[in-house]
């Protein structure tokens, strides 16, 4: 953000000296950055999905620049200033998380960076086949599913005391353990 300032200053032919004006706007832009999450890669399907919190993330930003600029602070800059610093922001932010994603979809399909796993669940055989396949995709490794209520708790006492368990998965929302 700070860099793009800086580029638009010198493109416009201001003056690049250091004012605490910048550095407010580099924290309008990290407001909305944590609350929103844009700095983890989600594990999700497609790149829409993947850069949806970064398009928020842009639009909170814009909105709070352009109430910054009406409250009175930075309007000495005309109007063109403001529109090329805000699109030079998002559209950096959104070629970073179009690769970001990218980068980590490729690296899970080589099977790199994966979460182990438990499923619980009544599956049938072509859903546990599915979601098998699709697994690399989301960063996970399915070590096993078990489809009886009654053994969970006792299959996944078993099976931590043998193996690492990042994440457990419950298909069915309506059953209790």
């Amino acid at each position: 953000v700070y860099i793009s300032y800086l580029v638009c200053e010198l493109f416009f032919g201001y003056d690049t000296i250091f004012k605490a004006e910048k550095l407010f706007i580099l924290l309008f832009w990290v407001g909305p950055s944590f609350f929103l999450k844009t700095y983890r890669v989600p594990r999700v399907s497609s790149y829409i999905k993947a850069i949806k919190p970064c398009i928020f993330n842009c639009l909170s930003f814009s909105i709070i620049y352009i109430f910054y600029i009406f409250l009175g602070f930075n309007s000495s800059y005309i109007i063109s200033f403001h529109l090329v610093f805000l699109s030079i922001v998002s559209t950096f932010q959104l070629i970073s998380c179009f690769l970001r994603y990218n980068f980590f979809y490729e690296y899970r399909l080589q099977g790199k960076n994966i979460s182990q796993a438990l499923l619980f669940g009544n599956l049938t055989s072509s859903e546990i086949n599915r979601l098998n396949n699709d697994s690399l995709k989301y960063g996970y490794h399915f070590i096993e599913t078990i489809s009886k209520s009654e053994n969970y708790l006792k299959k996944i006492k078993i099976i931590t005391n043998e193996r690492r368990i990042d994440f457990i998965f419950l298909y069915e929302s309506n059953k209790f353990i």
